[in-house]
């Protein structure tokens, strides 16, 4: 596998992506929309015995790679919005965000009810009344469908074992497009509900699961793909040593994988920062974020989020919001943000009302978490693509 023959170093590809506001952006030549391409040329040729291992761990940042003890470790960047929903279908699908238009994971969509927003990971869309409903949603063709590396693996007879892990708690039109073409979708051994916040049980569980396919996949050249969720326990407790000696435990059957014979690669789809929420802003959000300035409730998600305001009440509402004066918040309409940012920015939708986090303070979904991602700063937009050679 000739993974990043002409690739840059993390100095080079920093300085070779920065933006304004210390953004970093999607870099074409070495950003996670290369992964089908690296996988379809890992592939080809090979004979009748091989296997290539894929190791999506979610959340995975640049600096945390340390801990991998891999051959060798690229920097990639990710998309924008960084987050899961819009980052995952690249990953698989070679798309730019611009190409597969899925910006965030909650918004509205012409096949729901006016008023509402849909949430592609739950499947359902709701209102200011919070009653989740999934009546009115179509259950396929919301999404896509778009190319797959599954399915242009399985038009050369490479057999796709893909193990959904957490994505299985998101079953719906985007999991459909996700995997679409892959020969088989593996649901977990374990609810996810339980180990969810347990890095180990998470490590252990993921190495369980690979070492099965490999077993099943003796006789023809086969893509095993797991996704490994440790964003969540991130969001709540950061890169701690519980995470640390989970990332261990996989690097060490990856090595494992690679002596038997395996080529084995691991990515991310983004990484994630520091991120807190004052009293002040989360009081404004709760203002701004209602029947009275808004249709439905907001979209978007992590550090980047965007409200459907009603007509003639923008300039209020963004008034409300940079009183607060955040540090590095941006707060401005889809056309500010793009004089602001430049053309990464024409992705987001045409809200007249968009928050950008690029520093620490941000209005949070949940307070709870102390590390988010969906913006463009380096922690969350670098992230690691390792190898273990066989």
């Amino acid at each position: 596998m000739r993974v990043g023959e002409g690739f840059v170093d993390y100095e080079t590809l920093v300085a070779r992506s920065s933006g304004v506001c210390g953004s970093i952006l999607p870099d074409p030549r070495q950003s996670i929309a290369c992964i089908p391409e690296i996988l379809d040329e890992s592939l080809s040729g090979s004979d009748a015995h091989s296997a290539a291992i894929v190791l999506g761990v979610d959340g995975l940042s640049w600096e945390s790679a340390r801990e991998l003890g891999a051959d060798v470790v690229h920097p990639l960047t990710a998309v924008f919005p960084s987050t899961s929903v819009a980052a995952w279908i690249t990953a698989t699908s070679g798309l730019d965000v611009a190409d597969h238009g899925i910006v965030g994971p909650v918004c509205q969509h012409p096949s729901i009810p006016p008023g509402r927003v849909w949430n592609m990971f739950r499947g359902r869309h709701y209102g200011f009344d919070d009653d989740w409903q999934r009546d009115g949603v179509p259950t396929t063709h919301i999404l896509g469908p778009w190319p797959t590396i599954f399915a242009r693996l399985s038009g050369r007879g490479v057999v796709s074992r893909v193990h959904l892990g957490d994505i299985s708690t998101m079953p719906g039109a985007w999991t459909d497009a996700l995997v679409r073409g892959a020969t088989h979708v593996i649901q977990p051994r374990y609810r996810w509900s339980v180990i969810r916040d347990a890095p180990a049980l998470i490590a252990s569980t993921t190495i369980a699961e690979v070492d099965d396919s490999l077993r099943r996949s003796v006789g023809r050249p086969t893509l095993i793909w797991i996704h490994v969720n440790l964003d969540e326990h991130v969001h709540y407790s950061g890169y701690d040593s519980s995470f640390r000696t989970a990332l261990q435990s996989i690097s060490r059957a990856a090595r494992r994988w690679a002596d038997a014979g395996s080529e084995v690669l691991l990515h991310s789809d983004h990484g994630q920062t520091r991120t807190t929420c004052s009293n002040r802003l989360a009081q404004a959000w709760a203002q701004v974020e209602s029947p009275v300035f808004c249709e439905s409730p907001a979209g978007g998600a992590g550090r980047v989020r965007w409200l459907y305001t009603r007509p003639g009440a923008a300039a209020e509402v963004r008034a409300i919001l940079a009183d607060v004066d955040a540090p590095g918040l941006i707060v401005g309409s889809r056309d500010d943000l793009i004089g602001i940012l430049g053309p990464v920015a024409e992705v987001l939708p045409d809200s007249d009302a968009i928050v950008l986090a690029t520093e620490r303070e941000f209005p949070l979904v949940d307070r709870v978490y102390r590390f988010e991602h969906g913006s463009l700063t380096k922690s969350e937009m670098v992230v690691p693509l390792a190898l273990w050679h066989r």
